[in-house]
């Protein structure tokens, strides 16, 4: 029954992605005053990170970031829309990679991205860019149907998402491929993680991306991603930490969130502001 009523929910979806990129900004548009100013989504969370996240700043520049925000959030669920029909040449177009040539002379290695810009193209776009096998770490949502549409955005150019389990697997069978792992999201509180210090406040964090670079010598880079205008993303690779083995306990992480809040500092609007990071207390 729920395969049915799965696919009934994606016609519609799927319909819609069809119409012209251009069209769906202007339907965007309508639907950032009816998330913002009628439903008010996750407005107080959002809001709330903010005004944590930025102390120095006053209630009205907070607003200003705010509304921000809420404009790309609701052209990112636009797009992941779009990205259900988009082809290649779509993608090809509007995500350009710079700095490839930095990542030649390495065989495996991590690329560590964050809910930062579009990660959900950024991801799809590996595929295209990258001349190895690409593996996302994926942690399953609550809900089956968007499990389902996000898995196969992600995989649709030849990308393969898998559980922690089954990465660790992969690593220990194949050679010549790209990791990529969204690391920035709130994790289950338990021993295993991290305490650090992210925009300015003691944040919980997975430790996964730095066991598995330190357990196998993978170099990891970051994901640095830029919108350039609606629609339209620049991402470099920076390297992150070449020698893994022999970093020290929390130094991956550190260097990593240190680039995150780089990121986030010069373009706020951009980062996911609703979700609600700060909800683990130390």
């Amino acid at each position: 029954m729920n395969k049915y009523i799965h696919f009934i929910l994606y016609i519609p979806l799927y319909i819609l992605s069809l119409l012209p990129i251009r069209i769906l900004y202007y339907i965007s548009d309508i639907l950032y005053l009816f998330v913002f100013y009628l439903i008010r989504y996750r407005r107080d969370i959002s809001f709330r990170n903010l005004k944590k996240s930025f102390p120095e700043k006053s209630s009205q520049e907070i607003n200003k970031i705010q509304k921000k925000f809420y404009q790309h959030f609701c052209d990112l669920l636009i797009e992941s829309i779009k990205s259900i029909s988009a082809n290649k040449n779509f993608f090809k177009k509007r995500i350009k990679f710079k700095n490839l040539e930095k990542i030649n002379h390495h065989d495996s290695f991590i690329v560590a991205v964050s809910h930062y810009g579009n990660w959900e193209w950024g991801l799809s776009s590996m595929s295209l860019s990258f001349n190895k096998s690409i593996v996302g770490l994926f942690q399953e949502l609550n809900n089956n149907f968007f499990n389902k549409i996000i898995k196969k955005s992600r995989e649709k150019f030849g990308a393969k998402l898998l559980d922690i389990n089954d990465l660790l697997k992969y690593i220990n069978r194949n050679k010549n491929f790209v990791i990529g792992i969204i690391g920035d999201q709130s994790p289950q509180k338990n021993k295993s993680n991290l305490w650090m210090n992210f925009l300015n406040q003691e944040t919980l964090f997975h430790h996964g991306t730095e066991k598995i670079s330190k357990k196998y010598n993978l170099p990891i880079y970051f994901c640095d991603m830029e919108k350039t205008q609606r629609g339209y993303y620049d991402i470099s690779i920076e390297i992150l930490c070449e020698n893994t083995k022999t970093s020290e306990y929390k130094e991956i992480t550190s260097v990593y969130l240190q680039r995150i809040e780089k990121q986030i500092k010069k373009n706020p609007e951009f980062w996911l502001w609703t979700h609600n990071r700060w909800k683990h207390q130390k």
